[in-house]
């Protein structure tokens, strides 16, 4: 029953909110959908209270708050406590930002999180998300008017279709601020497009001669309107940066790229020529990367010293198709390789580092090539540490892995094997590769290879604790003995000191200029 005294509660709730110490809200599981729905525009910060990211930011964050009062309402979560708003938005590191709108969730907030680049973002959110031309000339002078940009065209759209159209627009325009006008009309009567319907969502995609292709989205064939614009609006060849890099990571299809100091290079030419054979083919999209500035992206994929720096990356499954090692560079042989790419014949490249001649703990080295030699090993139970030279919380965990393996030896415990890759180096199996640092697995003796992700404490009696609960052999360890756990044998940097760099949560990141844009593990 809603009683009385649970009436008063929710009340004081939202009040209680209104009126905390500073302009940022305060909101727990009790006061969000309230203050969400009743809001035009809230700019929400998930954090955790020991997350030293999301105390660098506060105070632009409060201040962010004060000048855009009247505007937006600025918001604090803490994800520590509010555990089911935290699950419910997906919330898996520290600090999350999400922009909402009339209760819709629009967008998360990757960019800088200093004070003029928040008050930019949500400056730029104010603005009406697209057009409403009331009739046919209304709507023909909006086309006439941005005749430089794309156009994403609907009308009479209600309820939850006008609102992924919002979200759409959000997520387009946080990548591609310039490119896009949206149009909404009154009625379907007013849009000059053959065939057009009530609800229809339509893409003008400009072409580079400055004509108009009409690309119809397919609620069937697409995951979302925004995934669907941000594909369509793909040039067929272009420079891969920092800035639009989130065009590229959300597509299913693999990125077949080129890594040169400039695209005046005779190969990237020729890229772009075969790229210009193959547009809208929905198998493939095409690019070249400036190699002086994502060098680590370039060492990512295997391409460092290569004669030919051309590979197919796959974001969605981080899997590199190379190029064979004779490969004799032409447009006709490029041009095939793509064509067998598209095809599927080409398959997935391991990366791995050199099979160690010594390997005897008590943490074992894998590398790509050795992962089911030792990983895959039914005999004992392992747990594998996938690990990133650059990774602060990897440098944390290697001497305490190394002290819980060499404890277990100690005990005689013999059919728990510990082992750790270098991930940025090797390649695991698809199914168990990091998508953030350090990422490890256990995997059962006598088992199928089902390895079980850890979700234990990283100390050295969290760990024992946990395989002694999962492990094929039960056994006995008191943990009480262990004492503390060793620091770090010498100082590594937490964050990538190097632009384009991939972060701690499997992203490229910025560089050490831009380590706040870093989160922190949940």
């Amino acid at each position: 029953m809603y009683t009385a005294r649970a009436f008063v509660a929710a009340v004081f709730a939202v009040f209680f909110a209104a009126v905390s110490a500073d302009d940022v809200l305060k909101l727990t599981k009790d006061n969000f959908d309230d203050v969400i729905a009743k809001e035009p525009l809230v700019f929400i910060k998930f954090f955790a209270p020991w997350c030293g990211h999301c105390k660098s930011m506060a105070e632009d964050f409060k201040n962010v708050a004060t000048e855009m009062k009247g505007k937006a309402v600025l918001a604090d979560v803490d994800a520590t406590t509010e555990e089911e708003l935290a699950k419910k938005y997906n919330i898996e590191g520290f600090p999350t930002l999400k922009l909402f709108s009339d209760g819709v969730e629009l967008t998360d907030y990757n960019g800088a999180r200093d004070k003029d680049s928040m008050i930019k973002f949500i400056e730029r959110a104010t603005l009406p998300p697209f057009h409403s031309p009331a009739d046919a000339d209304a709507y023909k002078k909006i086309v006439t008017d941005n005749s430089e940009k794309h156009l994403l065209v609907s009308a009479g759209l209600e309820g939850q279709a006008l609102s992924m159209f919002k979200k759409a627009t959000f997520g387009v325009r946080d990548v591609m601020p310039d490119a896009f006008e949206f149009i909404v009309a009154d009625d379907a009567s007013a849009v000059d497009i053959e065939s057009f319907s009530k609800g229809d969502v339509y893409m003008l995609r400009l072409e580079s001669d400055g004509s108009r292709r009409t690309i119809k989205y397919d609620e069937a064939a697409a995951e979302s309107i925004e995934k669907f614009v941000k594909t369509a609006a793909l040039p067929v060849f272009q420079e891969f940066t920092q800035e639009n890099a989130e065009l590229y990571t959300d597509l299913s299809m693999p990125l077949v790229v080129g890594f040169y100091k400039n695209c005046e290079d005779k190969q990237c030419k020729v890229l772009e020529t075969v790229a210009r054979k193959k547009p809208d083919n929905g198998k493939a999209v095409f690019a070249w990367v400036d190699s002086m500035e994502l060098v680590s992206f370039q060492d990512y994929v295997g391409l460092k010293d290569a004669e030919v720096p051309i590979c197919a990356y796959s974001f969605e499954h981080d899997a590199r198709y190379l190029l064979p090692a004779d490969f004799n560079f032409s447009e006709e042989t490029l041009e095939a390789w793509v064509d067998d790419l598209i095809a599927g014949k080409i398959k997935p490249a391991i990366k791995s580092e050199a099979v160690p001649e010594e390997n005897d703990g008590p943490v074992y080295v894998v590398v790509g090539d050795s992962w089911s030699d030792i990983v895959e090993d039914k005999t004992k139970d392992v747990m594998v540490a996938q690990v990133a030279e650059w990774c602060g919380h990897c440098a944390k965990l290697k001497p305490v892995y190394k002290k819980v393996a060499t404890e277990l030896q100690k005990a005689g415990i013999e059919h728990v094997k510990l082992a750790m890759m270098e991930a940025t180096e090797n390649d695991a199996p698809d199914e168990f590769k990091a998508r953030g640092f350090p990422t490890i697995h256990f995997f059962k003796a006598g088992e199928e290879q089902t390895g079980i992700e850890f979700d234990g404490d990283r100390s050295s009696k969290g760990i024992i604790e946990w395989i002694k609960e999962h492990t094929s052999k039960k056994f006995e360890f008191d943990t009480s003995s262990l004492g503390e756990d060793p620091e770090p044998e010498e100082e590594e940097e937490e964050f990538p000191e190097e632009e384009g760099e991939f972060d701690e949560e499997g992203e490229l990141g910025e560089g050490e200029g831009d380590a706040d844009l870093e989160k922190e593990e949940l």
